[in-house]
């Protein structure tokens, strides 16, 4: 039994861990900017990256246009949603 519970562990990818890169980045509903702001991360905040989704595309301040969004959540608020790649 022990056996298969370590093979399981080892099954579970790990998740990533990042921060957001902006004061009041928005964490949206959904891959898009008009979908609602559920909450918003900062820098010094830890973010679990859960997936990476093709989503509307955002013009970054450097001018990168972005269309991959982070389902995130947010571990200081627990809040969970959708960020633009511009901000994490």
């Amino acid at each position: 039994m022990r056996d298969v519970l370590v093979q399981a562990a080892h099954a579970v990818p790990e998740q990533d861990t990042t921060d957001f890169l902006a004061f009041g980045t928005r964490i949206r509903s959904e891959p898009s900017t008009t979908g609602s702001v559920r909450g918003i991360g900062n820098p010094g905040d830890t973010a679990t990256i859960h997936r990476r989704v093709i989503g509307e595309t955002v013009v970054c301040e450097d001018g990168r246009a972005v269309s991959e969004w982070l389902d995130v959540t947010d571990e200081r608020s627990q809040v969970s949603g959708f960020v633009s790649g511009c901000f994490i």
